[in-house]
């Protein structure tokens, strides 16, 4: 063909928002969800991150490697879910990995984490502690998939020169003042 330009390109594949309220409870659905999806790819951002998922995975006896999601390609996601174990705090980053050819990308996330803390993520784990909401308990909703990019393309105003941490903490104390 013609430079490819009638071509069909490849479907994106599906992407889900999971938050839970508290970090423990993510962990406890990532377990879940590698239950579901034995042959899942899981990737983290940051290296303290890796190293806490390599623990978790060996203590329950999982044997699935933990990804640099920075380094991850096409060639290791095909066909097969790719479960991302939390946020970048800027949206051009995981922007890429919606483009991998994976079954399903599945980002976790909790109110705990540095990203929803800074953008008030307090308040909506208080409000949903008042209305009963179980700690296991998942949201996912189209409303938290535009809220979360909102979030990341007001850091990416904020953020002009981006400096490297080992942790999304330390990312948010190098990268983001007041």
């Amino acid at each position: 063909m013609l430079f490819n330009l009638f071509s069909k390109k490849s479907p994106a594949p599906a992407f889900r928002e999971m938050l839970w309220m508290t970090t423990a409870a993510k962990w406890n659905g990532l377990l879940e969800l590698i239950q579901q999806h034995p042959d899942a790819v899981i990737a983290a951002w940051f290296p303290d991150t890796i190293i806490h998922l390599k623990d978790l995975l060996q203590r329950n006896g999982i044997n699935n490697p933990v990804h640099d999601a920075r380094r991850i390609h096409s060639t290791i996601t095909e066909s097969k879910a790719l479960l991302i174990a939390e946020h970048y705090p800027l949206r051009t980053r995981e922007e890429n990995l919606l483009q991998m050819n994976a079954s399903e990308v599945i980002v976790l996330s909790a109110l705990e984490e540095p990203l929803f803390q800074y953008f008030g993520g307090s308040h909506l784990l208080e409000l949903m502690q008042k209305i009963g909401a179980k700690e296991d308990e998942i949201i996912e909703h189209d409303m938290v998939k535009k809220a979360i990019a909102n979030a990341q393309e007001k850091l990416a105003k904020k953020v002009l020169v981006e400096n490297t941490a080992h942790s999304a903490e330390a990312w948010f104390q190098k990268n983001v003042q007041g």
